[in-house]
């Protein structure tokens, strides 16, 4: 599945009222926002000019918008991911968000073994992943409770992952997983917690959007 290759954090912030997110949390990278983004002014508004009240539809389209772009993933995907999670037991935005957080490409980085989502899906689809101790190079793969995720012995010492380990420790730690950082090891120990989550984002948007 190809990714989305456009600047993600100037992507979520054109997006800036859909979510309340404005700290490392909010854009995966390594530079601070303030060197990201010189200008003050939000992507598509002009400096002094009065914006217009947005639509309803609008509102739920930036929320949706602002999930599928943080987790790097195309319409279509999204969609089905969407579908799933409607199918599924249970609260259908809880549902989806533990979907989002538990693709492969998704825990690679929250474990900190890369600086970026784009940079962790990259990994996983050249085979610098293992899980259960078999190579996997599937980014949408979705991980389960007990499913042990560890780098390939030879991608451990790279200096990009060292870097991607040193930007870790400024996020916050993701407690449901139990990495060992030593040997570039995480295990799935726990369904992903979602009440951050459901502070950062509107989910309930997106399924409103889809329900319609």
């Amino acid at each position: 599945m190809a990714a989305i290759k456009k600047p993600r954090g100037k992507q979520i912030r054109s997006l800036s009222s859909a979510t309340d997110i404005t700290d490392l949390e909010s854009f995966s990278g390594v530079r601070p926002l303030e060197k990201k983004f010189k200008s003050k002014t939000l992507p598509g508004k002009a400096p002094g000019v009065r914006r217009m009240r947005e639509s309803e539809y609008s509102e739920l389209m930036k929320s949706k918008q602002t999930l599928r772009y943080l987790y790097g993933i195309k319409e279509g995907q999204f969609k089905r991911i969407y579908d799933a999670a409607a199918r599924s037991k249970g609260s259908t935005g809880d549902n989806l968000l533990q979907s989002l957080e538990l693709r492969l490409d998704n825990v690679v980085y929250r474990s900190g073994f890369a600086a970026t989502r784009a940079q962790s899906r990259q990994m996983v689809s050249h085979g610098h992943v293992l899980v259960n101790g078999q190579r996997l190079n599937i980014p949408s793969y979705r991980c389960r409770i007990g499913d042990v995720i560890q780098l390939r012995e030879g991608t451990r010492k790279k200096a990009i992952v060292q870097f991607a380990i040193e930007i870790a420790k400024q996020k916050e730690e993701m407690t449901w997983l139990t990495v060992d950082v030593d040997a570039c090891k995480v295990t799935v120990s726990e369904q992903p917690a979602l009440d951050r989550l459901h502070e950062l984002f509107k989910v309930n948007h997106v399924v409103e959007l889809y329900s319609k």
